[in-house]
């Protein structure tokens, strides 16, 4: 809101005097202590310089692009046969947890871009008191997508890592039950720490324009956590599943060029060391999605935890920062670096919303691939009608053999000659069921 003269009271300027209570979160003020005088909000405006709003519309941008990646990914799921999208209940999980992600971060965006007063507005219930999911609508909406969208990318994240692991491990496929209650598991449990995180803490709009976050109180017990025990859970089940493939990797290869290796186990060992081989070609986008969110699950989680703590009104670190603000009330750049060496660096800030917003991206696509487009101009071209599978394959393989029979005319070679049908009988059942990213079994990725 513009710095308004009439609202200074008996405070010192920039403060505000102001008798409202407990209306609002009043949490995320900041207070002189023992007295009503309160900065304006929203107190980004003392805290961070004018590239802050430059970074949440980049936030809001790349959350867009996400958004619409995402929605192709899961229209492309939907429309199309699953032999151009190679679909699967966890892979669709992901995608729809990266969109609740995505709406968390733009529907303020798109509030504040519409709103017939301004950005602030959206942002600020009062004068002095940011909006929270209470007083704003735009904020529950924000803070419960955000919120419920990060849990279930980081449940879904472990139970496709666990299905992983007990199929490559352990050959364990689940069954009907077991594939009820993961589908159960992945939402439910969400659902629940959500509704703990929000009941508990709430959400607001405490860091200014951009998204409404979580709350300070008890976050750390009713969000943080959970988040970093979730994707903790699921990098140590990845490192145990690639160190067992690393393993018969190295020991395979071994038996293969030792010195007294025998045929046999040579030849089993190579067919072996060509399964794992397709499977690590096939899981390391699951390895990527996995790192990836873990480090930017402690970075968040590292980052937001300094800010809080140094967003305590009582913190007598804040002293000079305060002290510089009623030296200069009416232009508080200088008072920045003051500030940033409580709360957090700006750079560092930015820098966690922009590997947050930006994740979303890499991650649709890897899901994406090339038949994808395939499926599409297909489907386009056959009035929306797709062949079936079989129609599909007979199609494909007349139209290769017709290739290979002009080619052998060309050179001159007689036809029917048939392909060498020798494959490796001893490849581990484990690998060989293992499909690409996101099967159609829904068990591996």
């Amino acid at each position: 809101m513009p710095y308004d003269p009439g609202l200074v009271g008996n405070c010192p300027p920039p403060f505000y005097q102001t008798n409202v209570t407990g209306v609002y979160y009043d949490q995320a003020r900041i207070c002189l202590p023992t007295t009503d005088c309160c900065l304006p909000c929203p107190i980004t405006q003392f805290i961070f310089d004018d590239r802050m709003a430059l970074v949440n519309n980049l936030v809001a941008i790349f959350n867009t692009v996400s958004l619409g990646l995402a929605v192709f990914v899961l229209a492309s799921f939907g429309a199309l046969p699953s032999y151009f999208t190679h679909s699967s209940f966890d892979k669709s999980s992901i995608v729809t947890a990266v969109v609740l992600v995505n709406i968390g971060f733009m529907v303020p965006w798109i509030a504040g871009s519409t709103h017939t007063a301004s950005e602030v507005s959206v942002v600020c219930a009062d004068p002095v008191t940011p909006n929270d999911m209470h007083s704003s609508p735009v904020c529950a909406v924000s803070g419960f997508s955000s919120v419920f969208g990060a849990l279930a990318l980081m449940t879904w994240a472990l139970i496709t890592s666990v299905l992983l692991h007990l199929k490559l491990c352990w050959g364990r496929e689940p069954g009907d039950v077991f594939f009820t209650l993961i589908q159960m598991a992945g939402w439910v449990f969400p659902v629940a720490i959500t509704a703990a995180a929000i009941s508990i803490t709430g959400v607001s709009f405490r860091l200014g324009p951009g998204a409404c976050h979580i709350n300070h109180p008890h976050a750390l017990a009713t969000f943080w956590s959970w988040l970093l025990a979730a994707i903790s859970a699921a990098a140590v089940v990845q490192l145990s599943t690639w160190a067992f493939l690393a393993f018969l990797y190295v020991k395979n290869y071994w038996r293969i060029y030792r010195p007294s290796a025998d045929s046999d186990h040579s030849a089993s060992s190579v067919s072996l060391l060509q399964e794992l081989r397709k499977t690590i070609r096939s899981q390391w986008r699951l390895l990527f999605i996995v790192t990836g969110l873990f480090v930017v699950v402690v970075f968040f989680v590292i980052v937001f935890y300094r800010l809080d703590r140094g967003s305590d009104t009582n913190n007598p670190q804040g002293i000079p920062w305060v002290m510089c603000l009623l030296e200069h009330p009416h232009d508080p750049t200088g008072c920045f670096h003051l500030a940033q060496e409580i709360v957090g660096n700006q750079t560092i800030l930015s820098a966690a919303l922009l590997m947050l917003s930006l994740f979303g991206i890499p991650v649709c696509l890897l899901v994406i691939r090339r038949s994808f487009f395939i499926g599409w101009a297909r489907m386009l071209r056959n009035g929306f009608g797709i062949p079936s599978w079989k129609t599909w394959r007979k199609q494909r393989s007349d139209r290769r053999h017709k290739s290979e029979d002009e080619e052998m005319e060309l050179h001159g070679e007689s036809d029917g000659v048939p392909l060498d049908p020798a494959r490796s009988a001893n490849s581990s059942h484990m690998l060989s069921s293992v499909e690409d990213w996101g099967g159609t079994k829904g068990t591996s990725f």
